[in-house]
């Protein structure tokens, strides 16, 4: 005979996940999966010419973005009243925001300069947001999983990076539009070479590292082995040469560190184990790299590089691009054959050579009008996608990706940038409590609550008839005083 007081019993809510998520998320962990194993130049190398224009759809759109799409399409019509699309704009209207807005804008632009680079808007933008709609349908120890599936492969490629440089060859042949890098690569120094493993360039590999490097502090992995994988993601920052992506990480890294220090003083729970960190690597790290640099050729394009090059000049040549658009191009955008036009009027007109600036390059295909609207849009995904991380670091993976993909044409072409940012995030929010918790050797091993304020580590537990004593005997509430203690 069930008790009376079973009502008093709260109703704890429904798992947000519906029984669709499982699936989703394991559809979503396929494409970051293939995302890190299949490259443009893997494709290219197999027959498959993605980055052509026209074609067949299902050449033309990653295998990653298949996964996604199926993973965010049980998410949004999965649940007990397939009500995932009204909860989307309900629970999350920045992203809602976003997915309306994109494929807004993709039609738009080909309303405005036709259907060529159209696709950039599903690979690079759509594809993104749906492979965040099938990862977050998931629990914190997959989200976890998923983390240290994107540190497995940051690692990996890391490796591989570091064999091609000492080999000065690529394992997958890289291809750059019509070029054959390999050809090119021949007739250049040895300085100039730069791994690229399983990536698309060189510097989707540094900038991935990068984010790797800061997902792993926020991992809380066993000192040493933390310390083993952050010397190797520091190597592989120099064997991908990005000079922005290890500028930018250095820079992050100091403010991090500062903020991290300023912190514990002010609260007074100042980490040893921070502590020892700091000093163990400003002290082993400098001779290691000053090794890597001289005794090996990796490092060798950033080293040599360290000046006003080619590449540094193309990024302040192809402002001048604005000077000699009309009124039609700013409000419009400019079609790709007037945009090649350009190009050759400012000496970008090589075959290897665009402009390397994404949002520019977004400018100039969508106009003054689509592009505010683009900005909306982008913003809107940013900042859902850095509270999704539920970590400080999180923030700063995503200042240092988008400020790393500023110097580049990325975003504004068909990439995975956007889905390993994704990916990164949603795997550090699996660790987002582990910055909250505060060392038990710096806890007091006994502390009282103050009689005028409850203390806050306590939560209340489940009213049931066997508290009362009532119905089937079982284990009474307790209160010990670990649970007095103040977080």
């Amino acid at each position: 005979m069930r008790s009376p007081l079973r009502h008093l019993a709260p109703r704890w809510p429904a798992p947000a996940t519906t029984p669709a998520s499982p699936w989703a998320f394991r559809l979503g962990l396929a494409a970051v999966v293939a995302h890190f194993l299949v490259s443009v130049n893997l494709m290219y190398m197999l027959g498959i010419d993605y980055n052509a224009p026209g074609g067949n759809i299902f050449v033309k759109l990653h295998p990653g973005t298949f996964f996604a799409l199926a993973g965010a399409m049980l998410v949004l019509l999965g649940g007990r009243h397939a009500d995932g699309l009204r909860r989307l704009y309900a629970e999350r209207p920045l992203l809602a925001t976003f997915m309306t807005l994109m494929p807004v804008l993709a039609v738009y632009s080909v309303i405005s300069v036709g259907f060529s680079g159209v696709a950039v808007y599903v690979e690079s933008y759509i594809a993104p947001g749906l492979l965040l709609l099938a990862l977050t349908a998931s629990t914190p120890k997959q989200r976890r999983l998923l983390g240290y599936v994107v540190l497995g492969f940051a690692l990996l490629n890391v490796a591989i990076s570091v064999g091609e440089a000492l080999n000065q060859a690529h394992m997958i042949p890289m291809q750059i539009g019509d070029a054959d890098m390999e050809k090119l690569q021949l007739a250049a120094d040895a300085d100039e070479f730069r791994g690229a493993a399983l990536y698309d360039h060189p510097l989707t590999g540094a900038m991935v590292t990068a984010m790797a490097l800061f997902l792993l502090l926020g991992m809380r992995l066993p000192g040493l082995i933390a310390a083993a994988c952050f010397a190797v993601l520091v190597i592989g920052l120099l064997a991908f040469g990005g000079r922005a992506a290890l500028g930018m990480t250095v820079v992050m890294l100091a403010l991090s560190t500062v903020a991290t220090l300023a912190r514990g003083l002010v609260t007074r729970r100042l980490s040893p184990g921070f502590i020892a960190a700091v000093m163990a690597g400003l002290l082993f790290l400098p001779p290691l790299l000053l090794f890597v640099v001289t005794s090996t050729d990796i490092g060798a394009r950033i080293i040599t590089h360290l000046y006003y090059d080619d590449s540094a000049k193309v990024r302040h040549v192809q402002w001048e691009v604005l000077d000699r658009i009309d009124v039609r191009d700013f409000m419009f955008g400019v079609s790709t054959d007037r945009l090649m036009q350009l190009k050759a009027e400012i000496g970008l007109d090589a075959a290897t050579t665009d402009i390397e600036n994404f949002w520019l390059l977004m400018f100039l295909n969508l106009g003054a009008i689509g592009f505010a609207v683009f900005l909306v849009a982008f913003f809107a995904f940013l900042v859902h996608l850095g509270r999704t991380s539920k970590h400080p670091l999180g923030w700063v993976i995503l200042v240092l990706m988008i400020t790393v993909a500023s110097t580049s044409n990325s975003l504004g072409r068909k990439c995975a940038d956007l889905d390993f940012l994704v990916a990164c995030l949603v795997g550090l929010s699996g660790f987002a409590g582990a910055w909250r918790t505060v060392p038990a050797r710096m806890r007091p091993r006994l502390a009282f609550a103050s009689p005028l304020r409850r203390p806050s580590s306590i939560a209340p537990e489940p009213v049931t008839a066997h508290a009362f004593g009532l119905g089937k005997p079982g284990r009474r509430p307790s209160l010990t005083l670990a649970g007095l203690s103040q977080p």
